[in-house]
């Protein structure tokens, strides 16, 4: 899962990137090439000025993500979120519009990762797959998501696609 946040500040308008992947699909490269998508996204088709990335101090996969795709690290917040009955540090990175270097193509919607994964919009239709990757991948997940152990049905994830059909019709960011 991966999704592109909007967020407007004094008219500057930017967005976040944030993701969760299933354990079996680590290291594999797919949410570097995935937020490389939503980056072209958010500068060519949302007019974003900067985009951030958010990862914990202790999640060394998580914030090699923004290093790898040129993001530059902006500060280290010191107790910033709660995980696992702990406060935990958020490394901060950012990426400006002229850091970026734009595609030779305009980005798509759809994006094929690899042979056997696309980007797509989350749709009604992929709540049981997401629930059933939730469920799979739980113990690996709770360590970074504190929203893990409230998502427990088909309805729970109904909700989020709900959320994020409207988000995506206010033009504030999508989910994929």
């Amino acid at each position: 899962m991966i999704g592109l946040h909007y967020h407007e500040t004094d008219g500057a308008k930017w967005g976040e990137i944030g993701y969760w992947l299933a354990k079996e699909f680590v290291g594999n490269g797919i949410i570097t090439r995935s937020a490389q998508t939503l980056i072209d996204l958010g500068f060519a088709n949302y007019g974003y000025n900067r985009i951030i990335i958010r990862a914990s101090t202790l999640n060394q996969r998580s914030f090699a993500v923004a290093e790898r795709l040129g993001f530059k690290l902006d500060v280290i917040m010191r107790q910033v979120a709660y995980f696992n009955d702990q406060f935990v540090d958020l490394k901060l990175y950012s990426l400006l519009r002229e850091e970026w270097s734009p595609p030779q193509q305009s980005p798509i919607l759809r994006h094929r990762v690899n042979d056997k994964l696309d980007i797509r919009f989350v749709e009604m239709r992929h709540a049981e797959t997401i629930l059933a990757q939730v469920d799979a991948n739980r113990d690996h997940l709770r360590e970074w998501l504190g929203w893990v152990d409230a998502t427990n049905e088909v309805a729970d994830i109904e909700n989020f696609v709900r959320s994020v059909q409207k988000q995506y019709s206010e033009n504030n960011g999508f989910q994929a």
